[in-house]
């Protein structure tokens, strides 16, 4: 079993307050797993109401579909939402599970 891990932080700078902020999250999840069928989640800077921060996971047994589908993800997220500026990005895979 391969598993891919992909953490994203992007600058929110439509956002003035926690609940635009979270509106935004909630769709931006929303939306990542109804196309992809990934396990995505925010996992830091909660409180921070400009900046989003995601997790994302996949398991399979082909060697390459993980590093593939983390990338489309990233380009998916581009597409949706233009207004998101992508501040960092690292993705970790593992194999032989």
């Amino acid at each position: 079993m391969n598993i891919g891990l992909l953490y994203m932080s992007y600058k929110l700078s439509s956002s003035h307050s926690l609940k635009a902020k979270r509106q935004a999250v909630e769709s931006l999840i929303s939306r990542i797993r109804g196309k992809f069928n990934l396990s995505v989640t925010e996992y830091a800077d909660l409180n921070i109401w400009q900046r989003i921060t995601l997790i994302g996971c996949v398991a399979s047994p082909d060697p390459n579909f993980p590093d593939q589908l983390l990338e489309s993800i990233v380009s998916f997220i581009t597409e949706i939402r233009p207004d998101l500026e992508l501040i960092d990005r690292s993705m970790e895979l593992i194999s032989g599970v």
